[in-house]
């Protein structure tokens, strides 16, 4: 699982290598999927502040032919918490390159509202962790609520992450959420199998 991969990366100082190879790979992949989508990439806390890894990512979407735009990193809230200046500074530089940027798992982290108000992102992910019970919990529907309502009051895109069953999704729905991810919309699959179901969903068998 990711948790345990990701960290024997880290422990072996192999993370931005792990993290170029599958961003080369994205870019390959960009090129032969229908429409114009954007790609999300989960940034390690110890890469937040690696400029030679964002040098080496701006090289391969050029050659790629691709804009920044079509992509979005999304940062967890313990890679703010060791430096706060230090994050805003590359978040803002980030942005300034045209990236979007995702405050990922809000809500479980180090005083979330702390870093909505000092650094300048464009989306924000809600864990898994409060959307999983809404359609039945009145309480858990509650928290995803406010916290939908926190973002579009801040003016932010909002994800809701883990959404495994239709009930969640219309409790959502109602909410007024911006976009969810999870099992119920598709399981990981190589870009082939990605290029037919969005060339299925863009142009649905009649």
């Amino acid at each position: 699982m990711p948790d345990k991969f990701i960290q024997a990366a880290e422990d072996l100082n192999l993370i931005s290598e792990l993290t170029i190879s599958l961003f080369k790979q994205v870019c390959a992949d960009a090129n032969m999927l229908p429409g114009r989508h954007r790609f999300a990439l989960n940034l390690s806390p110890m890469q937040l502040h690696d400029q030679d890894l964002f040098a080496k990512m701006r090289v391969l979407y050029t050659q790629a032919g691709l804009k920044p735009d079509r992509f979005e990193i999304e940062i967890t809230e313990g890679a703010l918490v060791e430096n706060i200046e230090n994050a805003r500074a590359t978040v803002d530089s980030l942005r300034e390159a045209g990236f979007s940027i995702a405050l990922d798992d809000f809500g479980t982290g180090y005083s979330s509202l702390y870093h909505l108000r000092e650094i300048h992102f464009d989306r924000v992910k809600i864990d898994r962790s409060f959307i999983r019970d809404i359609a039945s919990d009145e309480r858990a529907a509650s928290y995803a609520d406010a916290m939908i309502r926190l973002g579009r009051s801040l003016h932010l895109s909002v994800t809701a992450e883990g959404i495994e069953d239709q009930a969640v999704l219309s409790r959502l729905r109602e909410m007024g959420c911006d976009v969810g991810q999870g099992y119920l919309f598709a399981k990981p699959m190589p870009a082939p199998a990605i290029a037919a179901a969005l060339e299925n969903l863009l142009h649905p068998a009649s």
